[in-house]
C-alpha cells in the first residue's frame, strides 16, 4: 500500500516503535522513517512539533497531524489499512495488561541487566554517545526505581514466564494469539517486549511452539521505508492543514497535558487548545511561527511508548 504521507519518528532501540515498524510492514504500507535522537534532550524537531511530548517515541506524523503512544498510531495505522478487525475489544483489554503499566512492562525491562544497554550501543556508536545515551537510561530506570527494584531479576524471570505460559497456551490452540489466520494487535504488543530482551540481552524461550511464533512475528518487518531528514517532516507539517475533524464532540479548553503513566513524570507538558476529545484521546489545536496550524492526537489513556 503506497502512501507518501506517512511519517514515523522512531528510535531503532524502541520496543514500541519496532511494534509500529512491524505493523506498518505487515500491512505492507509504504512509510518514511525519521529516526530521533538517541538523547531526549537533542530532540528538537520532536519537541517544536509535539512540545514536551518530543522526549517520547514513537510519533506518527500525516501532515499537519500528529499522534502519540503506541494505541493512538496502532488504531490510524488499522484505520489507514482498513484493517480495524485485527483490534476488537477483547483484543484491546489484553494489550491494555501487558502495556506499559503492567508487571509485563517492567519485568521485561528489569530481566535486562542495565550495563547491557552500554555495551550494546558501544558496538554501534561512538563512546561519547553510547554515554549520553547511558545516562538517559539510567536516569529512567532511576525515576522508577521503585516499581523496578520492587522484585528481583529472578523475580523478574519468574513473572515472564508466566506471561510467556499463557501466551504459549493461546499459540497451542491458534497459530497466533486471537487466531489462525492472521495475527492481531496483541500479537505485535506481546511481540515486541520479547524483542527488546533479544536486543539487548540473551533470549531463552522454553517453549517451541512459542519460539516459533515469535520468529514469525519478528519476520514481518520487512522495513519497507523511505528515509528522511528532520527538514523534510517539517516541511510536510508547514505545507499541510490539519485533517477536518467529524463525529467527535468539540471543546474549547485550553489543557497542559502529559501521559497518566510513570513515564509521564519525566516529561515536559503538550499545551493547547482542545478543539475535539472522544473516549480515547484529545485532540489539541496549537499554532507556532514555524509550522502553522497542527493537531496533536493525546491520548487519555496510555498503552505505551518508550524514550
Amino acid at each position: 500500500m503506497a502512501t507518501n504521507k506517512i511519517i514515523l519518528h522512531h528510535n531503532p532501540d524502541s520496543s514500541f516503535s519496532e511494534q509500529i515498524r512491524s505493523l506498518l510492514s505487515y500491512l505492507d504500507i509504504e512509510w518514511n522513517s525519521l529516526e530521533t535522537s538517541y538523547s531526549i534532550k537533542r530532540r528538537k524537531t520532536q519537541a517544536l512539533m509535539v512540545q514536551g511530548y518530543g522526549a517520547r517515541t514513537p510519533i506518527l506524523q500525516i501532515g499537519s497531524d500528529f499522534y502519540c503512544d503506541t494505541r493512538l498510531i496502532s488504531k490510524k495505522i488499522l484505520e489507514i489499512a482498513n484493517r480495524e478487525d485485527m483490534l476488537t475489544p477483547e483484543i484491546d483489554d489484553f494489550n491494555n495488561n501487558i502495556g506499559i503499566n503492567s508487571d509485563y512492562f517492567f519485568a521485561s525491562i528489569n530481566s535486562i541487566p542495565s550495563f547491557n544497554y552500554f555495551i550494546k550501543h558501544c558496538k554501534t556508536k561512538s563512546i561519547r554517545k553510547a554515554i549520553s545515551i547511558f545516562k538517559d537510561e539510567t536516569n529512567f530506570i532511576g525515576n522508577h526505581s521503585e516499581v523496578l527494584n520492587s522484585f528481583s531479576k529472578n523475580e523478574s524471570l519468574l513473572i515472564l514466564e508466566k506471561y510467556y505460559e499463557s501466551f504459549t497456551n493461546r499459540l497451542e490452540k491458534h497459530e497466533y494469539l486471537f487466531g489462525d489466520n492472521i495475527p492481531s494487535l496483541a500479537d505485535f504488543s506481546a511481540f515486541q517486549l520479547i524483542w527488546l530482551r533479544e536486543r539487548f540481552g540473551k533470549l531463552r524461550l522454553k517453549n517451541k511452539r512459542l519460539r516459533s511464533w515469535y520468529k514469525t512475528m519478528k519476520s514481518t518487518n520487512k522495513h519497507n521505508y523511505n528515509k528522511i531528514s528532520d527538514k523534510k517532516a517539517l516541511k510536510a507539517a508547514e505545507s499541510s492543514s490539519p485533517a477536518d475533524i467529524e463525529d467527535i464532540n468539540l471543546g474549547n479548553e485550553i489543557k497542559s497535558l502529559i501521559p497518566n503513566e510513570l513515564l509521564g513524570g519525566i516529561m515536559k507538558p503538550t499545551k493547547g487548545l482542545v478543539v475535539a476529545e472522544d473516549e480515547d484521546k484529545y485532540i489539541i489545536n496549537t499554532i507556532n511561527k514555524e509550522l502553522g496550524s497542527i493537531l496533536i492526537h493525546f491520548p487519555k489513556i496510555c498503552y505505551g511508548s518508550g524514550l
